[in-house]
């Protein structure tokens, strides 16, 4: 029988061999084409203007924080009917 060598390996051989890339063939890359707008944002009378990919959009921070209020909102009549205690003296809890 046999015996084959075996060669004792630690935990950092194993990170090397994962860790080391493997470079690609030249040519083989792909490059898929992005559809792109352009936004234009003013902020103290200069006027930047920006490529963005259609799937993208710099929102308004009144917009956003809009959101996030109604967020807090949606959250906190979610968390009202979750809870296992009904009040009927609130104004909320006799709208519902």
């Amino acid at each position: 029988m046999l015996q084959e060598e075996t060669k004792p390996t630690t935990a950092g051989d194993d990170a090397n061999a994962a860790a080391k890339p493997t470079p690609s063939p030249k040519g083989t890359t792909k490059s898929r084409k992005i559809n792109c707008w352009k936004q234009e944002i003013s902020c103290e009378g200069k006027t930047f203007t920006y490529r963005l990919p259609t799937t993208h959009e710099i929102p308004d921070t009144s917009n956003v924080l809009a959101s996030e209020n109604d967020r807090d909102t949606l959250k906190q009549i979610r968390d009202k009917m979750q809870k296992t205690r009904c009040e009927t003296d609130s104004v909320m809890s006799q709208s519902l």
